[in-house]
């Protein structure tokens, strides 16, 4: 097989030299294709990995120790992972499994050094967002972009950065191209 290696262990899972990963049970090992990475994201000393299926894990940038899983379900995938330096946050949206909703958080650096995504909060939730919705954050303008389809209009709506406010709406039939300046 290619592209990646079966993990070596020993029957008291001490790692061989060659090995990759420790289980507690190697009997029941199954050979799995390691999960591709989407994105890497490095902040104020937090690395954080988006894999391509939609998990994302952030880990100290020094030691490199797990701090946390930031998804806030197993039903919803982290599709974008940007780093607001206005607030020192990061932001993550992610879409359901279940219905295609679209939900965008903000989560202090501070918690996720703590390991307590949880404490973040969702924003922009006064729109019902629904793929295939557009977000677009732009850290020079300051500005977050949303464009969604609904009944064959495009609605786009640009937010303030720093505290989520909406700033204007647009609804055109011919929508082709957006530009913050």
């Amino acid at each position: 097989m290619r592209g990646f290696e079966l993990t070596k262990l020993t029957t008291n899972n001490v790692k061989t030299p060659n090995s990759s990963i420790e289980i507690s049970d190697w009997r029941n090992m199954t050979p799995l294709i390691p999960p591709k990475v989407y994105s890497i994201t490095s902040a104020r000393g937090v690395v954080f990995v988006l894999f391509k299926q939609g998990t994302c894990f952030a880990y100290r940038q020094d030691t490199q120790e797990k701090l946390c899983i930031l998804n806030d379900g197993v039903a919803r995938g982290i599709q974008t992972l940007f780093y607001n330096k206005g607030n020192d946050t990061v932001l993550t949206v992610s879409v359901s499994l279940l219905d295609s909703s679209i939900d965008c958080r903000t989560t202090s650096i501070m918690f996720i050094r703590h390991g307590r995504p949880d404490l973040g909060f969702r924003i922009l939730e006064s729109e019902q967002l629904k793929w295939p919705t557009y977000i677009h954050f732009d850290d020079i303008n300051q500005k977050i972009i949303a464009s969604s389809p609904q009944d064959s209009v495009y609605i786009v709506k640009v937010f303030d950065l720093k505290t989520y406010a909406t700033l204007y709406s647009v609804r055109d039939v011919n929508l082709r191209n957006i530009k913050i300046g």
